[in-house]
């Protein structure tokens, strides 16, 4: 990414500034909500502190050898660490090797540059181990915690690192951008909706079809609780969805429930779907859907873990069976 997206302005500004002034931490942390372009930031923070001819802008100029070996993926002064796998921890492993590659001379003698993201992933080893490279900090080395689940830090991390947040935008210059990105303007806005309310993630959404799959889950949501289907059978179904969609769409979809039960039905997120949602929670008390959501907080929490995730599948939709018979 070389740009900016419209509703990053103001902390791109606060970026620019501290550079301009010499004041740029050993460490800064994005933390805001999923889908809104933290990453992509981060991405060109660094690219633009490793670039030989930044512009006016302040953005990487996009043709200097600096900015093509990033472009490559092979810029020696630029490390990325990430989960091995999606929805996984970032091990104390990687960690270490960070710390490797940060105990050796920066390639091109200027700025060092990392991205740890999503930094809330990191498990206790590994975060205790970035904490000791965060209290001794390198001169001209900038490491960019991405977060968008900020309590999952350790304070420990958090107050080390200056912060920068990153709010979601406003619907209406979101869904602007929405319209002019997609195939198909006329389902910006019930993408927007849907992505609650973030661009990117509302973006991929419509690129890929999530649409379609997310009133099939709905669907076998309905026919689990109505005996139509078999709760392990639509387990091993929602098992091969990618990133954790299912767990994440139950999620919000149990707090509309909630919302509604308590008569705040202009606040549900999936305004879509909501007559589906009343529906579904008419007969459940509200005692029994915090709880599960209690359980659903806890297994959003286990994935990010080894545990095994057709086991947390199937427990959820056995749970939910016990919630409610649609008759």
């Amino acid at each position: 990414m070389t740009n900016i997206y419209p509703w990053q302005t103001a902390p791109w500004q606060q970026f620019l500034q501290r550079r301009s002034k010499g004041q740029l931490p050993h460490a800064l942390l994005l933390y805001g909500p999923e889908g809104i372009g933290k990453e992509e930031f981060a991405r060109t923070a660094a690219t633009a502190l490793l670039c030989e001819q930044v512009g006016a802008d302040g953005l990487a100029c996009g043709v200097c050898k600096s900015c093509q070996l990033i472009d490559s993926g092979n810029h020696p002064d630029f490390i990325s660490i990430q989960p091995e796998e999606a929805g996984k921890a970032i091990k104390i492993d990687q960690v270490r090797e960070l710390i490797r590659q940060m105990s050796l001379s920066a390639h091109f003698g200027g700025y060092r540059t990392v991205l740890v993201s999503p930094a809330e992933q990191m498990n206790l080893a590994a975060a205790n181990a970035l904490l000791k490279t965060l209290e001794e900090p390198q001169a001209n080395t900038l490491i960019i915690l991405v977060t968008s689940q900020l309590s999952r830090l350790p304070a420990t991390i958090r107050s080390r690192c200056q912060m920068l947040r990153f709010s979601m935008p406003e619907h209406a210059a979101a869904l602007s951008w929405l319209k002019s990105t997609i195939d198909d303007p006329a389902q910006a806005d019930k993408l927007l909706i849907t992505a609650g309310g973030a661009p990117l993630l509302a973006r991929q959404m419509a690129a890929n079809g999530t649409i379609q799959l997310r009133q099939q889950l709905l669907q076998d949501l309905t026919a689990v609780a109505g005996g139509k289907k078999q709760a392990i059978a639509v387990a091993g179904e929602w098992l091969k969805q990618t990133e954790g969609k299912p767990l994440q769409w139950l999620y919000h979809w149990v707090c509309d429930m909630i919302r509604i039960k308590c008569g705040d039905e202009s606040l549900a997120i999936n305004q879509d779907i909501a007559n589906q949602l009343q529906s579904l929670a008419q007969a459940i008390d509200l005692k029994r859907l915090y709880h599960f959501l209690d359980q659903l907080s806890d297994a959003i929490r286990f994935r990010q873990t080894s545990a095994n995730e057709l086991l947390l599948l199937e427990g959820l939709l056995l749970n939910w069976t016990y919630l409610k018979t649609v008759k």
